[in-house]
């Protein structure tokens, strides 16, 4: 195991060490077309229509391992982006769901107030029904009761009178009987 870490190292060392030998073309020669441009940052930034050429060959792997680096990278964002998209697309979805729960929880809230109005009216309705019939019948009781005194008062008249003719026949029938 230590082996193979030393001569990676080796590798690696040597590899750095011929590249700063040999620098790639790209950083000793400027070519024409760049003369009085700002070059890119690095040869990613390059148009694909400009051919990458390197006279190391470890460059040229690095820049390799650069752009998997990149596209890996990319697909990830990728991969995220579409997860993000799918999880804001999923909670919208439970958003109108939740809506629409709501709505149907507020009509059948809507719908039994209704409903316990049209009740309370027609129990209220009922009530005064039952009021106007009761001042009713208190009515009728009040005309039957002066009815009955009406009545008793009339037979109590009625008597008064008999009695007073009674009277008027007794007190006639005493004086013919005394004048006789």
């Amino acid at each position: 195991m230590k082996k193979l870490l030393v001569v990676a190292a080796a590798l690696v060392t040597a590899g750095c060490t011929t590249a700063q030998q040999n620098p790639p073309p790209y950083q000793t020669q400027v070519p024409p077309e760049y003369v009085g441009v700002v070059p890119p940052d690095y040869p990613a930034q390059q148009t694909a229509s400009e051919p990458m050429h390197y006279a190391d060959p470890m460059q040229a792997q690095i820049e390799e391992v650069r752009r998997n680096y990149e596209e890996v990278r990319i697909k990830a964002q990728q991969k995220l982006d579409a997860r993000k998209a799918a999880q804001e697309h999923q909670a919208q979805i439970e958003r109108q769901a939740k809506a629409k729960a709501d709505a149907r929880q507020e009509a059948s809230r809507r719908a039994a107030a209704k409903e316990a109005a049209r009740k309370a009216a027609r129990d209220e309705k009922y009530e005064d029904e039952q009021r106007a019939l009761n001042l009713e019948l208190k009515r009728l009781e009040v005309r039957r009761a002066q009815s009955q005194v009406k009545v008793q008062e009339a037979v109590d008249d009625r008597k008064v009178q008999r009695a007073d003719e009674i009277v008027d026949v007794y007190i006639q029938n005493q004086r013919s009987g005394a004048q006789q």
